[in-house]
């Protein structure tokens, strides 16, 4: 969290696809005057943030269930770096009608901002009041319900199965 709120300017440039994987981990070591060596380059930066990512089976077994009887739409805030990675690893279309990604050049925004938002509603085709908004960000969410979006927080997997069991039957 620290390393974001100094870096923030270098991470919402990345955020909305305006520096590729190359430039973002150099911009970071720069800033901190670190020393390039075997461990610190942008290419062991790069692997050590991919490997940060983990997927919740739980989650992708409700999604499956929710996408037989509703459409379902990824709206996430990721990097260049990451959404190739996840797209090539773990294939989302097969989970989500929808996809848009804070990096897409046609995107290049983040939540909790509206602009992101109004793309999607747009691409999707619905009014915010006929969608259901999950995410694990309190910012995010107040913005989504501020534009009508129905809106549950993500904590936890437990909790989050509870939320959502209505949509599962």
């Amino acid at each position: 969290e620290e390393i974001g709120k100094e870096t923030k300017k270098i991470n919402l440039d990345y955020y909305k696809g305006k520096l590729d994987s190359f430039s973002f981990w150099n911009k970071i070591i720069r800033h901190f005057n670190l020393k390039i060596d075997s461990k610190i380059n942008p290419a062991a930066l790069s692997k050590a943030y991919l490997k940060s990512y983990r997927l919740y089976p739980e989650i992708i077994d409700a999604i499956k269930k929710i996408k037989k009887n509703h459409q379902t739409a990824l709206l996430s805030n990721l990097t260049p770096e990451m959404r190739n990675f996840i797209k090539s690893k773990h294939s989302p279309e097969q989970y989500f009608d929808f996809q848009i990604y804070s990096c897409d050049s046609s995107v290049s925004s983040v939540k909790p901002f509206k602009k992101i938002f109004k793309i999607l509603i747009k691409k999707i085709n619905c009014h915010p009041s006929e969608c259901l908004f999950i995410d694990d960000s309190l910012d995010n969410i107040s913005s989504a319900s501020r534009l009508g979006f129905k809106v549950i927080l993500f904590k936890n997997t437990k909790e989050f199965l509870k939320d959502i069991s209505g949509f599962l039957k």
